[in-house]
């Protein structure tokens, strides 16, 4: 039996060294401000402890099936052996500095998710206090006005997955009751544009 060890095995003793990194960063979502670690923070606490290992980290983007939507696919390979262990997906924009941005995003959050390290600070406790009760039964209005939109628009021929593809290559993991206004709009504006082009075909 053979003593070599596996990617896998070399993986894991990489993922034992590794911490999340220093979240330095500020940035705004709607009216909540939260600290995040940029994409070159992220990368230089992962890739030393893979390469150390003779471990090559790369990020590619590859066109998904879906018009405008782009997938970055975080993979890890030593020698003949490659494992992909994550994708991410996101939207393509004319604009070269926006769609940087987004693409910048979602090398980010692949890498936090294929090396199980936190990228962004834990916002899922916070509120407003001043109306609690108030924007709970907004946001419940919001999330069963964008889950009837979402049904008009698959019984008229859109794909449920590009629906939801484009969802996270704008807002993540962010449920849809935790969406501002801004970004709710934005879906809903989303999700009957692409309702009444399915109807015209």
């Amino acid at each position: 039996m053979s003593d070599e060890k596996t990617l896998y095995d070399l993986l894991a003793e990489a993922q034992s060294e590794i911490e999340s990194p220093k979240k330095d960063k500020r940035a705004q979502l709607g009216k909540r401000e939260y600290k995040y670690a940029d994409l070159g923070s992220v990368l230089s606490c992962i890739k030393p402890h893979l390469n150390s290992r003779g471990i090559f980290l790369s990020q590619k983007s590859v066109k998904s099936e879906q018009d405008n939507i782009y997938l970055i696919e975080t993979s890890v390979s030593k020698g003949n052996e490659r494992v992909v262990l994550d994708t991410e997906p996101y939207q393509y924009d004319a604009d070269p500095r926006e769609y940087g941005k987004r693409e910048t995003y979602a090398k980010r959050y692949s890498l936090c998710k294929a090396f199980a390290i936190e990228g962004d600070q834990d916002t899922d406790g916070d509120i407003n206090i001043g109306h609690p009760q108030n924007n709970h039964v907004k946001s419940n209005h919001i999330a069963e006005r964008v889950k009837r939109l979402k049904k008009e628009a698959i019984d008229s021929g859109v794909s449920e997955q590009g629906i939801n593809e484009w969802y996270m290559s704008n807002f993540g993991e962010t449920p849809v009751n935790r969406l501002d206004e801004s970004q709710a709009d934005s879906l809903m504006t989303y999700l009957s544009t692409i309702k009444k082009d399915a109807e015209l075909l």
